[in-house]
């Protein structure tokens, strides 16, 4: 499958000390006293600040009224950074997710911004890949506002991405949430706690050693084609013969097709994915199901699918693979494709000059029809790097489930 994504991008750097903030009290939309302690304070107020941050945030967690991602900035929020790397909160289930919301100009988001910083870093530096750390701007200001602001303050680590026009619920910052690998909200926290501890980081691997729950329990009974119960398929993991494979086309008329179709996408929404390939489940078939989730919707049943038409101009996109989970990196690829393809009836399909994620799914999808996988576009070093990585996350995985790391998805394909 694959990923826009997410854009969680560990770069290297450098640790530094925690900056020292003034907390001010009377700044309305910041929490009072819930700042990282100045170094003017004794030990004694430093202590009694954190309790009360503690005790602040124990009383938060305990409420009902529990705010989803959806809730606090709407169902269609599309993360982009910079580079245009765009991905979607549902993009990232699977994966556990530390985000907090801030403004450039709160006296106190600095400290808890660094605190951050260096929990991202301690996630890289323990290969814990299946945490994902996000800040999020509340206000109108630019993604290079953002950036300016992180520069100032020695944030290195944390990607600057648009900002969030409108927040529902959050009634000051810096507050941060911790979602589960199903997107629920596990904690959050008002104002400062210390993110980069040993405590929060034992938190978080339990979080995501959890299994999420399994889809066939939560659609059981629900049928598909000619009303037969839908049956988990096998995703294929990178090493698999099959996925080397080139796929034989489908011949028209094929009764097994649109039934095989229909359990993939079961298979694709099972997974959190936005595409997925017939030999990603064991069947050298041309088929191919997307749904990449923007608007208009739009779900593409795909039959003997080919590309028939690529711009010169190239647009570069992270990518990931329901085949290679938990790891992504950036591909080029051309920016504009046209396909041609059968849909589920046999009806000859066109798209015409696809281009965004739609483009890049597209040729990534294809791609695993002649046994090709996104690694293979990469140079030897990173795509040595990658699988070093993805190797050493499924080691994690095997015994207990104990990872951790980069949230995820943007997109899986």
């Amino acid at each position: 499958m694959f990923f826009s994504i997410k854009a969680h991008n560990y770069t290297k750097f450098l640790l530094m000390s925690v900056v020292t903030m003034a907390v001010s009290s009377d700044f309305f939309d910041c929490y009072a006293g819930t700042g990282a302690p100045s170094s003017s304070n004794s030990d004694k107020e430093i202590a009694s600040d954190f309790l009360d941050s503690v005790s602040q945030n124990q009383q938060a967690n305990k409420k009902e009224d529990v705010l989803s991602f959806s809730d606090i900035v709407g169902d269609n929020f599309i993360f982009s950074n910079e580079k245009g790397f765009k991905f979607s909160f549902s993009n990232l289930k699977g994966h556990v997710l530390v985000i907090a919301f801030s403004t450039t100009w709160c006296p106190n988001c600095p400290v808890v911004l660094k605190s951050l910083d260096v929990l991202k870093k301690k996630l890289l530096q323990q290969e814990i890949y299946n945490v994902g750390v996000i800040t999020l701007n509340i206000g109108d200001e630019d993604i290079k506002a953002v950036k300016d602001h992180y520069a100032e303050y020695g944030i290195e680590n944390l990607s600057a991405y648009e900002s969030v026009a409108h927040a529902n619920g959050i009634e000051g910052v810096p507050v941060c949430f911790v979602f589960d690998k199903e997107g629920k909200q596990a904690a959050k926290y008002l104002g400062w706690h210390d993110f980069a501890s040993d405590d929060f980081i034992a938190f978080l691997k339990k979080l995501a050693a959890k299994k999420v729950n399994d889809y066939s329990s939560k659609k059981k009974g629900s049928t598909i084609g000619s009303g037969k119960v839908w049956k988990k398929m096998e995703v294929l993991k990178y090493g698999n013969p099959i996925l080397k494979k080139k796929c034989a086309p489908v011949e028209v008329g094929d009764k097994e097709a649109p039934e095989l179709l229909e359990q993939m996408l079961q298979q694709m929404y099972e997974s959190d994915g936005v595409g997925l390939a017939a030999p990603q489940v064991g069947i050298s078939k041309r088929m191919v199901v997307i749904d990449v989730r923007q608007e208009p919707a739009k779900v593409y049943k795909m039959i003997n699918p080919k590309i028939v038409w690529k711009s010169e101009e190239t647009a570069e996109l992270i990518e990931g693979c329901l085949s290679v989970p938990g790891v992504y990196e950036t591909v080029k690829r051309p920016a504009s494709v046209s396909v041609e393809y059968l849909d589920e009836t046999f009806k000859p399909c066109f798209i015409e000059k696809a281009t965004g994620i739609l483009a890049a799914c597209l040729q990534h999808e294809i791609d695993h029809l002649d046994g090709k996988l996104y690694v293979d576009h990469l140079s030897r070093i990173k795509r040595a790097r990658l699988i070093s990585k993805y190797k050493k996350l499924q080691e994690q995985q095997e015994p207990i489930s104990d990872n951790s790391g980069e949230g995820q998805q943007a997109q899986q394909q």
